[in-house]
C-alpha cells in the first residue's frame, strides 16, 4: 500500500508523476481550487468559497471538511501528506490535500483560530489577521 511509504517520498511520487493524480488536466491554482471546493461540497460543505489575498489562494468554510472520511488519520498535517481514496468522487478517486502539497509551495490550515503551516512560509501578518475575519475553515495555498 502507497501510505506505508513516507509521506516526503509520497509526495515526491506525485510531482514526478502528475499524470497519474490529475489526469491530463492543467496543473495551477484554479485547478487545484476546483478540486477543493469539489472535496468541500462532496464531503458534505453546503457554502465554500474561494477568495485570493496577495498571491494566495483561500478556500473557506463555516466548518472543517478535511478532518470527514480519513481512514482514521486525524492529524491535518498526515491529511495534507497521505493518500486517501476518496470513492465519493469516484471509482480510484483520491482527496485533494496531498495534491495541494505537492504541487504548492505554501500552504496552510486556518482552524479554531489557530494557524497550522502544512508547507513553507506561513501567511504574512495582515492575512492572519484578516483571517481572524472569516469563517471557522480556511485553506489556503500559494503557487
Amino acid at each position: 500500500m502507497i501510505n506505508a511509504i513516507s509521506p516526503k517520498k509520497i509526495v515526491q511520487h506525485i510531482q514526478k508523476y502528475p499524470q497519474m493524480y490529475i489526469g491530463s488536466n492543467e496543473l495551477n491554482a484554479q485547478y487545484l481550487v476546483t478540486e477543493l471546493l469539489t472535496d468541500a461540497k462532496l464531503l458534505g460543505i453546503k457554502e465554500a468559497e474561494y477568495f485570493s489575498f496577495a498571491n494566495w489562494h483561500l478556500i473557506k468554510a463555516e466548518s472543517n471538511w478535511i478532518i470527514k472520511n480519513t481512514l482514521g488519520i486525524t492529524l491535518i498535517e498526515d491529511i495534507f501528506n497521505r493518500i486517501i481514496p476518496f470513492p465519493e468522487a469516484g471509482v480510484n478517486s483520491i482527496r485533494s490535500e496531498v495534491i495541494i502539497t505537492a504541487f504548492a509551495s505554501d500552504v496552510f490550515v486556518w482552524y479554531q483560530e489557530s494557524l497550522t503551516v502544512i508547507k513553507g512560509n506561513k501567511p504574512n501578518p495582515e492575512l492572519v489577521d484578516l483571517l481572524f475575519l472569516q469563517p471557522k475553515f480556511c485553506i489556503g495555498f500559494r503557487m
